[in-house]
């Protein structure tokens, strides 16, 4: 039988050592490769506890409320119903049911499902992080897709005609060339209206536009220089925004929503 000498098993006894510490260092990269993936998709949410303050006019009809939750990088959504303090109460809350970023809130049929489909009132996309532990739905909100009978009709007068809004356009939005417009529309009687905004001098941060009718609601939308305005040309969009509550200016925060979310 052949021996080894000491030398020839010094080094196999190395190299194996070696092999093993590049195998471990291969696990642990790919192990925190992994981790960081999985944190780009959590929100940290869950498990929050939201209280809402019910206006008024969704309590009528015997209406309920609830949520639709929905995270934005992994596309997961779940609909969970509010719970009432008592039979009627304005204050209402919920539970964030699980790892999401995003909230509407959804006036429905006592008897209907949990479905866009079915609501007659919900409100604008909201992000879990801007809502603190409150959130107050003011007078119908949003109308849904359906038809409803509920509608306050002082609503056609939005009183925002011919304000001037001024918008800071964030570095991500003017990569490429893009151009930003305006999608303006009346929550009540469906009226819309595109307008491409101004800017102060060619890329600059600082854009502008005017309310160019009886609108309540502006979406702002990041579009390729020579797409017409339309929401299927669209990179990327904010969130749906009463008007009312903008001010005179408006801060575009990194990428926002994504067109197609």
């Amino acid at each position: 039988m052949k021996k080894t000498s000491i030398k020839t098993r010094i080094m196999s006894i190395v190299a194996a050592a070696v092999m093993a510490c590049s195998t471990a260092a291969v696990s642990m990269a790919t192990a925190s490769a992994a981790t960081a993936d999985a944190s780009v998709a959590t929100a940290n949410y869950t498990n929050k506890f939201i209280q809402v303050y019910v206006s008024d006019e969704w309590l009528q009809d015997g209406a309920r409320v609830a949520a639709y939750f929905y995270n934005e990088v992994n596309n997961q959504k779940e609909w969970k119903n509010l719970t009432q303090y008592r039979p009627g109460s304005k204050t209402q809350g919920v539970t964030v049911p699980g790892d999401y970023t995003h909230v509407i809130f959804v006036r429905l049929p006592k008897d209907a499902g949990n479905s866009f489909d079915q609501a007659w009132n919900k409100t604008s996309d909201l992000r879990i992080s801007d809502l603190g532990n409150t959130y107050s739905i003011q007078g119908w909100e949003l109308e849904s897709g359906a038809v409803s009978e509920k509608k306050n009709e002082a609503k056609t007068v939005a009183t925002n005609m011919n304000k001037f809004i001024q918008v800071y356009v964030s570095d991500e939005w003017l990569q490429d060339g893009a151009r930003v417009a305006a999608y303006f529309y009346n929550d009540a009687n469906n009226q819309s209206e595109w307008k491409s905004l101004t800017q102060y001098r060619p890329g600059s941060t600082t854009q502008g536009v005017t309310v160019p009718g009886d609108y309540t609601h502006v979406i702002f939308v990041r579009l390729p220089k020579d797409a017409g305005n339309s929401f299927d040309q669209a990179w990327n969009k904010t969130s749906d925004l009463k008007i009312s509550n903008l001010g005179n200016s408006y801060s575009i925060q990194g990428w926002e929503l994504d067109a197609n979310k």
